[in-house]
Formats: structure tokens, sequence, C-alpha cells
């Protein structure tokens, strides 16, 4: 365990931050709710003003198309009002913000970014040129002042727009890996006479080289979305991978020395009682983990999986100085994650590791549902063969995780339906739940690790990684007694509100229920943390 919770201060975050640097833009949700020209329809953002000095216009429902419409606005844990962006919103900013230059911009977020394996689009230009709504010039796609990019499928780097700090600058990479925890995230862009791009997260900073394109001349900007790819139009598109909290969002145009942007990024930092992270855990896993929206009649919003709900301001789960990276992807199985893991720039590699070893870097995976859910050759869905996936995850010569330095918890599976799998193997169990069981009686013994598990991954007494591996009984979790992911009969029972009705996926109290524990809190993730 990394220790104690925490979390920030109530009254954090609760006005806006002052700086010493006049913003061009300014938007702070808590102190604006409720303000004039501040509008919803429900809890959907239509219109709000700006905080700062320039009078810029957002909008979550500008332009032609009914389909864009503005942020969620909620209210966290400690009484803060924030916006949601959860892949189906954009807000705009109007064409009072103008002149602006790609390499002479500086934007900056309080909030958190709820996927790791994603692209997010976070701030990005409106406009090349504008006369009015129908008369204007669309910006260059490429161009982007905030984004999260992944370049690996298994972990997200915050940039402005190419080149990204892992090629410019390895051995700071982890200072800029996104994390689903309340942060202060900047991109301070200038041209390279003037310092090139500087990127932080928190008091971490990154330099890199200047925007590798440069436009001028600018107008408006776009939260959570992209313009569309013809000119004289006003539609923007909401991005399916923006699954985002938005506290605070400012916009500074022109050029601002190391100095100038230190100070911004500590005064937000200083104002909602940021730590600087120095600890991380990353969540593996597939759909359960990500936090996935399903197509049925009631599903988990994107934002709100087992990993948000750990990171959520106020939950406790987290040391306020730990980063947590959520790179669960949505149908993946063992040889996915080990694919990820062996991906340049990934979340694994030297560049992804926090100085300071294990007791810094914590893996906590669940995964081989996938694998069980498969019929076909006689390997697939074989309980011994899907251990042995698990177990090379871990310990493969020098690649494992293990082997490059983490420490990690290998979670439980959660139960499924006994559905009979068709064209099972023969030497396969025939029913999803069969095969789950099978699977966890390799890894477990009761509630504890089992011990050839242990000497299969080198973590038994006296090998080399002794004690760097441990298991969570999830499927273990009780309320009131009764067991809530062990059984088909848990899965099937949809009334008790932890499943969506596959009887597979979790709803928003299943996620919470992993994180909490239950009956008996050493059985949830945030113990394990």
């Amino acid at each position: 365990s990394f220790g104690g919770g925490g979390g920030a201060a109530p009254v954090a975050g609760a006005s806006p931050t002052t700086f010493a640097t006049t913003p061009t833009v300014h938007y702070h949700p808590n102190s604006q709710s409720g303000g004039a020209g501040y509008t919803k329809s429900g809890d959907q953002v239509t219109a709000c003003p700006s905080l700062g000095s320039l009078a810029a216009e957002m909008s979550g429902i500008q332009g032609t198309s009914a389909a864009v419409v503005g942020p969620l606005e909620q209210t966290d844990a400690l009484g803060r009002k924030f916006w949601r962006f959860n892949a189906a919103q954009a807000a705009m900013i109007g064409p009072t913000l103008s002149g602006i230059a790609n390499r002479a911009i500086t934007t900056l977020i309080v909030g958190r970014v709820h996927h790791q394996n994603i692209n997010a689009e976070l701030i990005r230009p409106r406009w090349a040129a504008y006369t009015n709504d129908t008369t204007n010039t669309q910006a260059n796609a490429s161009i982007g002042f905030m984004r999260g990019v992944v370049t690996s499928s298994s972990g997200q780097f915050l940039q402005g727009q190419a080149p990204i700090p892992t090629t410019a600058d390895p051995t700071n990479a982890w200072k800029t890996h996104l994390g689903a925890q309340m942060q202060v995230m900047c991109v301070a862009s200038r041209t390279t006479a003037n310092g090139g791009q500087r990127v932080y997260i928190n008091g971490n900073s990154v330099d890199c080289g200047q925007m590798t394109t440069s436009v001028t001349g600018y107008v408006g900007a776009i939260i959570g979305g992209t313009n569309t790819s013809t000119a004289n139009q006003a539609d923007v598109s909401p991005s399916s991978n923006a699954y985002f909290d938005i506290y605070e969002v400012v916009i500074w145009t022109g050029e601002h020395a190391n100095a100038a942007t230190d100070a911004m990024v500590s005064a937000a930092q200083t104002n909602y009682d940021l730590t600087t992270v120095a600890q991380q855990a990353v969540l593996v896993g597939d759909s359960i983990t990500f936090g996935v929206n399903t197509s049925l009649s009631v599903s988990p919003l994107g934002c709100e999986g087992v990993g948000s709900v750990l990171s959520a301001p106020g939950a406790g789960y987290l040391p306020s100085d730990c980063r947590l990276i959520n790179i669960g992807v949505s149908g993946a199985a063992t040889a996915t994650i080990i694919s990820n893991r062996d991906a340049t720039n990934s979340v694994y590699s030297a560049a992804g590791l926090i100085p300071g070893g294990t007791s810094k870097n914590l893996v906590i995976c669940h995964i081989g549902t996938n694998d069980i859910s498969t019929a076909g050759p006689a390997s697939t869905g074989v309980p011994a063969t899907v251990y042995g996936q698990i177990v090379a995850y871990w310990n493969t010569t020098t690649n494992g995780v293990l082997q490059r330095g983490w420490r990690g918890v290998q979670v439980g599976n959660t139960a499924r339906n006994d559905a009979t799998v068709t064209g099972s193997p023969p030497d396969a169990p025939t029913t999803f739940q069969a095969r789950i069981e099978g699977l966890r009686a390799l890894m477990f013994t009761g509630t504890a690790m089992n011990n050839t598990f242990k000497t299969d991954t080198l973590t038994n007494t006296g090998q080399a990684y002794d004690g760097l591996l441990t298991v969570l009984p999830v499927h273990e979790i009780t309320v009131s007694g009764d067991t809530a992911f062990k059984t088909t009969a848990d899965a099937v029972d949809t009334a008790a509100g932890y499943y969506d009705s596959d009887n597979l996926h979790l709803r928003v109290a299943g996620g919470q229920l992993m994180a909490s524990g239950g009956d008996n809190a050493a059985y949830g993730y945030g113990a394990a943390i």
C-alpha cells in the first residue's frame, strides 16, 4: 500500500485562481454557475460568460448541429461544481478570442482525464479565419493547443502539438503521463527562440520542441471536440474520446517565458491544494476496468469506471501525491496487455517509471474475461492457458512487469452468467462461469495468493521478486454478508444494481463497490493503493 488517503481541502478551488498574468479567457464553473449569462438546460450547460478580461462567448450549442451539446454541470463530493465531457459534449469559445498564434499561446486546465488509453482533444482552435459563422475558414486539423495523446496504446502523454516529450526528453517523459486524478495541465507554446513548448502536470514540467506547424490569426477555440472539415460552417463535432472534467480553464495569448508559466501553474496548484506527483498506480484490464459505455438499457457512464471512483476528489482512496493511470482497454485479452506492455514509449517502460523503484510504481491488473469468453482452438478458454498468459505478463525474462521495476496486484475475476460457450473446445469448461472459477482457483487459495502462482511469478519467499506481487479478491466482496461478484447468481441479479443487464459489465454502483470493498475494505481496489 502507498499509505493514507487524502484529497483536497473542501475550500480548495472553490474560487477561481488569481494569476499574476491576466488571462485572455478564464472559466471557473463553481463561481460562475448561476451568474449572468450562465445558462443550462437541466444539467447541460448551454452558455457561459468569461471571468477574464475578454468577453469571449462559451456556448455548448453554438452552430447549426443539434447534436452538439454543452458539458454537464456536476458537483463533486467537496461541493464544487465542474463541467463533465462524456464523449458527446463539446464547448466553444467564440470569435472574440482572435489573433491566435499556435506558437504564442498558453493553455491551462484544472481537472481530470478519465482514460489514458485513448486520445483526448482538450483544447483546439476553431477557425483559421472568421467573418461570421457562415463565412469562415476552418482550422488545420493537425493543430491542437492541448491534447492527451496515446503513443503506444498503453499510456497517454500531455502535449500541444508534436513533437511529444518522449521523443525530446525520454528521461523525463514520466512527468507528462496523464492521470485520472485532479491535476493542473498546462501547455506553454513558443517559438524555438523563446523556449519552444513547455508541458506541465502540476509541479513537474518537460521542455520539448516548438509546435511543428506554425499558424497565426486563428479565431475561437473548441473544448472536447473538433471543427468541421469544410469552410463556411459553424458546426463542431464532439470527440468520442473526450472523457474529462473541467474545474477551471484558462487561456493566455502571446508568448510567456518560463518564469511566467511556472507561476501560472504554481498559482493553480496552490489554489486547488494539489501535490506534485511522486508515485503512481496503473489500472490494467478490459472494459470492466475501462468503465465502458454499453448499448444496454442501463449502463455506466464512461466517466464513472472504477478508476474514476478511486480518483474522485474527496473519495479518500488516493494519497495526495499519487497519479492513477487507467489503461483498461475494451475487449482486451491477456495477449493485448502483453503487447501493450512491450510497445514503444509505453507507460511500463523506463520513461514511464517514477524514480524510486517499486515503492513508487504499482500495477493493478484485472484480466481474463475476454480470454475465457471465446470458443475456438483447444487452448482457447482453458483456464490453465489463460493463467499461463497472466504469469507471462508479470514474469517474462526482461520484459515482464516485475522485471521492468514495478510491483503488482492481480485482481480476482468478477462473475458472469452461466451460459454455455458455443463450440467450446473439449479441454475447456463449457460455461463462462466455470472457466472463471477455474482461473480463480489457479491464482487464489481462499482470499490469499496461491503458492504456485507465487512461484511461477518469482514472487515466493527467497525468489527474485519476493513479495512484489499480491492478489486482490474482489470476487469475495460482500454487502451485508451477501457476495456481489462471485457467483452466477450475483451476475444475473441486476436488481442489486452492480451489473448491467448483460450480466458482465458493471454499473456505476458496481465500480463504486469494487473500489470500496463493501463489508471488507481489504477486498476493494482502494485498499491496494
